[in-house]
């Protein structure tokens, strides 16, 4: 999709192939869910889902000997199928018809704090990425990127980083919301783990849709000649790479996968707790109280989610910059990785903390206030 979106003459019918694949991720989403809840509702129902033509694992589908002749499942089974169909049902009408809202208050969210900070992380890739910069501190790092390459050279990668992480953040936010009351009805009875589950199945999604983009911009960092903005190095990385623009899917999803998982989590419980001594306080409703709680519920978030992600993030980094002196592919980064330089693991750790600090607090705070501002419910 990304790749024929790029051939494209005008931006609208791009933008229109982009919104087709998301939809079409959207959809293939939840064939998964429903087979882990009718599972988890009786220990028959997978059994009793080999006989259903709407699951994969339905005897009905086609193979390559051809089509397997259908049998009568036992009434148990087919009894044990329609309570888990229920438990699925249940976790449906708990999504809001106003679930289009949390795909756009998070497409903007994620947007706007990736943007403001492109200059933080040009700096914590460069540090990752150029030898030359490999022991100096963040300061001397961005003094030496702007006497040699200019001011501007902070503001590499900006264009692939709005359009990105605006589709990312959508994707990410809007089915994390709609996985959750579908997790907590049919699969889990931890909040927590429900949390943690849909914050992985949104992300593996989001960042698919994400990887072509963050490709480009680590590109365009570690060597700023590469082309002048996303519209120009995109379709250059696509001719030269084809499908190998996703060759660095496996290292996002090292990265983004714990750091949704850790930032969704930590944020939604501890929001969750913070409104509970809200309401026993009868402060609730005060405005300046709920802020506070938010803020400090995203810099918790946003700690634990940089920590949890760095190791993903220096693969990520290490892989994308071209002739990895560990070798290609993600096995062999992370392989080499550990028996050779086991700290590049944590190189740029404080300035990747300070760059998520930036980045999470203001997209968690900007989207409850998004959330907040469109009717929706926030501190689940």
């Amino acid at each position: 999709f990304w790749m024929l979106a790029c051939e494209m003459e005008t931006t609208k019918m791009g933008l229109s192939v982009v919104v087709l694949a998301s939809i079409t991720c959207y959809a293939a989403a939840f064939t998964p869910l429903r087979t882990v809840a009718l599972q988890r509702a009786s220990p028959s129902l997978l059994q009793s889902a080999k006989f259903s033509p709407i699951l994969p694992t339905s005897r009905f589908f086609a193979t390559r000997r051809g089509p397997r002749p259908a049998t009568l499942p036992p009434i148990s089974a087919m009894h044990d199928f329609v309570e888990g169909s229920i438990l699925v049902a249940k976790g449906a009408q708990a999504i809001s018809d106003d679930s289009f809202k949390y795909f756009i208050a998070g497409g903007i969210a994620a947007s706007f704090s990736h943007g403001f900070t492109v200059p933080i992380d040009v700096v914590k890739t460069r540090l990752q990425t150029d030898d030359s910069l490999r022991s100096v501190s963040m300061f001397r790092a961005t003094t030496t990127i702007v006497r040699n390459e200019g001011a501007s050279a902070l503001a590499t990668g900006l264009g692939s980083t709005l359009i990105g992480y605006a589709i990312q953040g959508s994707l990410k936010y809007g089915l994390y919301e709609i996985f959750k009351p579908l997790l907590l009805a049919g699969v889990f009875d931890s909040r927590l783990a429900a949390f943690l589950a849909a914050g992985a199945a949104a992300e593996l999604i989001a960042s698919s849709a994400l990887c072509p983009l963050e490709a480009t911009r680590i590109r365009l960092v570690a060597d700023p000649a590469y082309g002048r903005e996303v519209f120009d190095a995109l379709p250059r990385l696509v001719r030269e790479t084809g499908l190998g623009i996703f060759s660095g899917l496996p290292a996002i999803y090292c990265k983004q996968v714990p750091y949704t998982m850790a930032q969704l989590a930590v944020f939604d419980s501890l929001t969750a707790q913070a409104n509970g001594v809200l309401a026993s306080l009868g402060l609730l409703d005060d405005p300046a109280a709920r802020f506070t709680a938010t803020l400090c519920s995203a810099l918790a978030a946003s700690v634990v989610s940089s920590l949890a992600s760095q190791p993903g993030d220096a693969v990520l980094s290490e892989c994308s910059r071209g002739g990895s002196r560990y070798g290609e592919g993600v096995a062999a980064v992370v392989l080499g990785m550990a028996a050779q330089a086991p700290s590049d693991f944590f190189r740029g750790t404080r300035a990747r903390l300070v760059h998520m600090l930036a980045i999470v607090t203001t997209q968690l705070v900007v989207y409850d206030a998004l959330k907040q501002a469109m009717g929706l419910s926030t501190g689940h």
